[in-house]
């Protein structure tokens, strides 16, 4: 990848986590979350955790994080 090409990748995710922030109703705490997320070069619409809703889609950063404690206390028996 040229610089170039990074600049470009930095641009877009930068915008497509503006239009992301702004179309969710999120806390000041998740809005850091998702810019740090971002700001290593991840889309909003992937997640660390590699979770995936009902229809086998990968979730979003915000609704992964949000179902992450869930899934801690959830009971599994």
């Amino acid at each position: 990848m040229t610089q170039n090409d990074v600049n470009r990748l930095e641009d877009y995710l930068r915008h497509e986590a503006n239009k992301y922030l702004l179309d969710a109703d999120v806390t000041p705490d998740e809005r850091r979350e998702v810019l740090e997320w971002v700001k290593s070069g991840n889309s909003v619409y992937c997640n660390p955790w590699y979770l995936y809703d009902d229809g086998g889609h990968s979730m979003d950063y915000i609704t992964a994080m949000r179902t992450v404690p869930d899934l801690a206390t959830a009971d599994w028996y």
